[in-house]
Formats: C-alpha cells, structure tokens, sequence
C-alpha cells in the first residue's frame, strides 16, 4: 500500500521484520480505534488539543506509529521541493488536483491507516478459507489455471473477468466484513421514515455489519457457511439482492469507501497470486479448554516439493 500511496515501499518485506514496531502499536491501538469510531464522546475526547498533544504519534518518535508518517511527510515534501518530480502513484494524482502540501500529508498518511489492515484482513481471512474448503479452493484454482495459464503477469482487467473469484472474495467480505464500527448516521431535520419505522430529527441509526450479511432472508439457510454460488445461483433479481447487500460493508452513496476500489485491485491479484501457482491446506490443533475453544491452525503452503507452515488463530466462545 505504501508503494500505491508513496511510489516506494516501507521495507517491511525486505528487512523481513516489523519495522518500528508498526504493526503492534497498530494492533494494540484497535481498541481505541473502535471506541472512536462508535462513540462521538470517545472522538471529542481525543479531539482535544492537550490529549493530543499527550498521545497523538509525532514524525519525531522512534517506534510505532510516528516513523511512518514521518516517511509520509518526507515522501510529500519531495512532491513540493525545488527538485520536484511527477509520479504515477496516489500521492501525485493528488498533487495534480491541487491539494495542498498540508492537505497532502493528510490525505496521504490516511491511505495508510485506513487502506492496509482491512484488505489485509479481507485477503487473510478469504486464504484461511479457502484451505479450509478444498472444493472451493479446487474450483478457484481450475478458474484461474484455465484464465493464465500462459501468462505470469496478470493485469485487473483481466483479473475481473474471473466470475468465481469475484464471488470468492464478495462471500468472504460477507463472513467477515473488514470495517468494524457502527457506520452511524443521525436522521435529517424534521425526521425520516424507512420502511414504516419513523426516526425523529437528531436519531442515530447505526447498523451490525455481520448480523446484515447473515440474514438467512437474504442469503439462505446456510448463510453462516462458507459458499461462494450462492452469490451466482438463482435469477438476476436475487443475485443484485445479494451482492447489494454484501457491498453495504463498504459503505453507501456518499459514505462509500474510497479506496473499494484499490481494495479489489489487491484482493484480486493478491488470490490469484497465491492460489495459481500455490497449494494450501489447513492442519488444525485444537485447546482442550471448552470455555473459549482457541485452535491453532498451521496454513500449509506448497510449491514445487516446498513447504511452509503459516499459524492462524481463531477463537470460537461455547
């Protein structure tokens, strides 16, 4: 994402470590992350100039999340310098609308936050699927053998064309929405009425993303499995029915998701990627501890005779 946003990356992958210990701070940061997005007190909270001053991430700080915007601000003030050149990335797309140096710091460092742990999640959570359901995982990847057979490069124009793949990723998004938050709006002047329920001036309507993607009225009776047909089965009214409903996890109208699109981009050729040339299957171990069932699953990945063994965890409460 950093190469999208930048024209250059991190470095995480060739230093092969988590550089300024980003991504622990940003998990450990997810907590407040949520709070903020459900609760506007949570958000006047931190708004205020003395908590920010206390414990907003500075350019000058050596670990967390202060290092990476301090490459975002390096990275724009480059755009803006008396040696300045023109890039074909996001950064520059936002240098030729106009914004300014400010406005770029801001708007650059945003991709970041916003743009990497929800496709991470997506495309994390549509592999561990995937090897845990062979049938799909054999169907997916007789697709793409059969669309880049010959071909190494693969290009989003050609990737899109992929039905089962789109359904693939639109069923994960479905299980496991990647935007946490309520998403919540408040009712215009003078109220408004949906559905025959009426929400006076100055209500919050807030939404549950899994309780909407789960809704066997929508999605069937199995709606709580992993099935990609169902996203294809069924006539042109109950198919647009049920991917309008799965897109709601984006976001709507003015409130969609700006980077969706960057998002398919990654997902698309991020599956492809590694279900072509890859083959991968799940080894589960299970804790004998029925309160909180908490299995380690070792994600197998072969490739020409090799073997690697990523750990993924899920916690299921009994």
């Amino acid at each position: 994402m950093s190469t999208v946003a930048f024209g250059r990356p991190f470095g995480f992958m060739a230093a092969d470590e988590d550089k300024w210990d980003y991504c622990r701070t940003s998990d450990d940061f997810t907590l407040i992350l949520g709070l903020t997005a459900n609760h506007s007190s949570v958000r006047w909270l931190l708004s205020q100039e003395w908590v920010q001053a206390l414990a907003a991430p500075k350019t000058t700080d050596q670990n967390g999340i202060g290092p990476a915007l301090a490459f975002a601000h390096k990275a724009v003030a480059e755009r803006y310098g008396p040696d300045a050149k023109a890039r074909n990335d996001m950064l520059g797309h936002f240098v030729n609308k106009g914004l300014s140096q400010v406005q770029c710091e801001c708007e650059a460092f945003l991709q970041i936050m916003a743009g990497t742990d929800s496709s991470a999640t997506i495309l994390r959570c549509a592999i561990f699927s995937l090897a845990g359901n062979p049938r799909v995982y054999t169907k997916l990847r007789a697709e793409i053998d059969a669309a880049f057979a010959e071909s190494t490069n693969v290009k989003f124009t050609e990737a899109v064309k992929l039905e089962y793949l789109n359904a693939v990723i639109w069923e994960t998004v479905r299980l496991f929405p990647p935007l946490f938050g309520l998403k919540e709006k408040c009712a215009p002047p003078g109220g408004d009425e949906f559905n025959g329920v009426f929400y006076p001036e100055g209500t919050g309507v807030a939404i549950c993303d899994e309780g909407v993607m789960r809704r066997k009225d929508v999605f069937g009776e199995d709606s709580s499995l992993f099935r990609p047909e169902r996203l294809l089965e069924g006539d042109d009214a109950l198919r647009r029915k049920r991917m309008q409903t799965a897109e709601v996890a984006f976001g709507h109208g003015k409130y969609l998701c700006l980077g969706k699109h960057i998002a398919m981009i990654e997902l698309r050729k991020g599956i492809i990627a590694v279900c072509g040339p890859l083959s991968v299957s799940l080894c589960v171990l299970a804790n004998k501890d029925r309160s909180c069932e908490l299995s380690t699953s070792l994600l197998r990945i072969r490739r020409k005779g090799c073997l690697t063994c990523c750990t993924i965890s899920t916690c299921t409460r009994t």
